[in-house]
C-alpha cells in the first residue's frame, strides 16, 4: 500500500500534465465559427455559465475574452501563411499568455493579452508593409535600369517577407522571360527593317504574350501596324491604277474600296476615286451609245431605248443620241400599232378604227424606213391589209317595214322594206327588233370573195333572220 503523501503527489503531478498539454493546444481550437457572434457559453473549471449564470459578470468576461481570442485566431492563421514565423513570435508569446489565464479563468487578464497580440501582429504587418515597399521601389528601378539579377534578389526577399505577394511574383516571372522577349523583339525590328511586316508583327506579339508590361513593346506594335497599313494602302492605289489603265474597272473598284477602308479620308484615294469615275463613265459612255446604236438598226427598240438612256444620264449634251432616243421612243410605239393591226384585223370593219389605221399608214409612209427590214415589211403588209379592207360588199335588206335592225357596234336602221349598204369584210352581228317580239340576233360573215350578199329581216311573226 502507498502511503497518502505518495499518492497526493502523484495526483497533483497527473493534474499538472494534462493542464499543460491543454494549455499548449488550445490555441489550434476553433472556438466558434463566427467572429462577430456571441459564442455559447463554454465550461471552463468550475465556472457554470448556464442558465441563470449565463449573464453573470465572469461569464460575460469569459464570452469577451472568447471573442478577442476568435479574431486573434484568424488574423494570426492568415499571417502565419504568408509571413515568417520568427516575425510572429512576440504575437505567439502574448498569444499563449492569453490562454494561460483563460484557463486560469482570469478571463480579463486574457482578453488584454489577446489584445496586446493583435496590436504587436498589426505592428509586425506595418513593418513588413513598409519593408516591402521599399523593396519593390527599388526592386522596380533596377529592373528598369536592367539590372535584373539585383532586381531578383528584390522580389525575392519581398517572397520571404510575404509569399502571397503577387506583385514580386509577376516581376520575378518577368525576369525570367526578360531575354526571351528581348531576342524576340530584336528579331522582330530585323525582320521589319528587311521588309517582312507581317512575320515581323508576329513576333512582336509573341513578345508581348510573353510580357505585355514590357517597355516600348505596344509603341513597337503599333508602328509595325502602321507600316502595313501603309504598305497595303500604296499596293491597292498602285494595283488600282494598273488595272484602270488595262480597262479592268471590277478589279480597280475593288483596289479603290480596299484603299477607302484602310485610309478614308486620304486625298490619294480621292484623287484615285476620281480618275476611276471619270475613266468609267467614259467607258460607259462609248459601251451604251455602241449597243444603243447596234440595237437601234437592229430595230431592238427597247433596248435601244435603255442604252439611250443610260448614255444621256452620263452626257445629257450629246444631241445625235438625243435624236436617236426620241426616234427610238417613236419607232416602238408605231411598231406596236402596226403589230395591233396585223393581229386583229377583223376590227377593221369598223369605219373608226379602219380610218385611223388608214391615217398611221399614212404617217408611216413618210417616215424612211428603207434600212430598217422589219419596219417596212410590217408597213408593207397593212398596206396590202388595208388594200383588201378598202373594198366594200355590197348588202341588199329586205324587210316587212315593220322590224328595226341593229348592225352591233356599227349603225342602227328604222323599219323599213329594201335597203342597200356597203360593208366592209368581217364578222357582224345583225339584231333584228320589233315592238312586243323577242329580238333575235344573228352572225353574219362578209369575207373578200363576196361582191353582194341579200338578207332578210322580219318580225311580222317571230323575228327572224335569213341570208338568201
Amino acid at each position: 500500500m502507498f502511503s497518502r503523501p505518495v499518492v497526493f503527489t502523484a495526483v497533483v503531478a497527473l493534474a499538472t500534465l494534462l493542464w499543460f498539454l491543454l494549455a499548449e493546444n488550445i490555441s489550434n481550437l476553433n472556438l466558434f465559427e463566427n467572429a462577430d457572434a456571441v459564442p455559447e457559453v463554454q465550461s471552463t473549471g468550475s465556472l457554470d455559465c448556464k442558465g441563470a449564470f449565463a449573464n453573470s459578470a465572469l461569464c460575460l468576461e469569459r464570452n469577451s475574452a472568447l471573442k478577442a481570442l476568435n479574431e486573434l485566431t484568424k488574423k494570426l492563421s492568415t499571417a502565419e501563411t504568408k509571413y515568417p514565423r520568427n516575425r510572429l513570435s512576440q504575437v505567439s508569446a502574448k498569444k499563449r499568455a492569453g490562454d494561460k489565464f483563460y484557463f486560469e479563468e482570469f478571463f480579463f487578464k486574457a482578453e488584454k493579452s489577446y489584445a496586446e497580440a493583435l496590436n504587436f501582429l498589426s505592428q509586425v504587418e506595418n513593418e513588413i508593409f513598409k519593408e516591402i515597399s521599399v523593396l519593390k521601389e527599388e526592386g522596380v528601378d533596377l529592373f528598369n535600369k536592367q539590372e535584373l539579377g539585383k532586381a531578383l534578389k528584390n522580389f525575392e526577399n519581398i517572397i520571404q517577407k510575404d509569399s502571397s505577394d503577387n506583385f514580386a511574383r509577376k516581376y520575378i516571372y518577368r525576369i525570367e522571360v526578360f531575354p526571351q522577349v528581348t531576342e524576340k523583339i530584336i528579331l522582330a525590328k530585323e525582320q521589319r527593317d528587311n521588309g517582312l511586316l507581317e512575320k515581323s508583327l508576329k513576333t512582336f506579339e509573341a513578345a508581348f504574350a510573353l510580357d505585355p508590361e514590357r517597355e516600348g513593346l505596344l509603341n513597337e506594335i503599333a508602328l509595325t501596324e502602321k507600316y502595313i497599313l501603309d504598305f497595303n494602302f500604296e499596293k491597292a492605289i498602285k494595283e488600282g491604277y494598273a488595272f484602270l489603265l488595262n480597262n479592268s474597272f471590277a478589279k480597280a473598284e475593288e483596289k479603290l474600296k480596299l484603299a477607302k477602308s484602310l485610309k478614308p479620308n486620304d486625298k490619294s484615294v480621292e484623287l484615285f476615286e476620281a480618275n476611276f469615275k471619270e475613266k468609267k463613265s467614259a467607258k460607259d459612255l462609248s459601251e451604251s451609245i455602241a449597243k444603243g446604236k447596234e440595237n437601234y438598226f437592229n430595230e431592238e427598240w427597247q433596248k435601244a431605248i435603255s442604252d439611250f438612256e443610260k448614255a444621256l444620264s452620263i452626257n445629257g449634251n450629246l444631241e445625235e443620241i438625243t435624236d436617236l432616243y426620241n426616234k427610238s421612243l417613236e419607232n416602238k410605239e408605231l411598231n406596236k400599232e402596226l403589230d395591233f393591226i396585223i393581229s386583229n384585223q377583223n376590227r377593221l370593219a369598223s369605219d373608226n378604227i379602219f380610218n385611223e389605221a388608214t391615217k398611221l399608214l399614212n404617217n408611216s409612209k413618210r417616215l424612211d424606213f428603207s434600212n430598217f427590214t422589219i419596219m417596212d415589211k410590217k408597213i408593207k403588209e397593212v398596206d396590202e391589209i388595208l388594200t383588201r379592207y378598202s373594198i366594200k360588199t355590197l348588202v341588199n335588206i329586205y324587210s316587212d317595214k315593220n322590224t328595226f335592225l341593229e348592225i352591233e357596234n356599227a349603225k342602227k336602221f328604222e323599219p323599213f322594206e329594201e335597203m342597200k349598204i356597203k360593208l366592209r369584210p368581217g364578222n357582224y352581228i345583225f339584231i333584228a327588233k320589233a315592238r312586243g317580239k323577242v329580238s333575235v340576233r344573228k352572225k353574219i360573215i362578209i369575207d373578200f370573195s363576196n361582191s353582194e350578199l341579200n338578207i332578210n329581216i322580219d318580225c311580222s311573226n317571230d323575228c327572224k333572220i335569213i341570208r338568201l
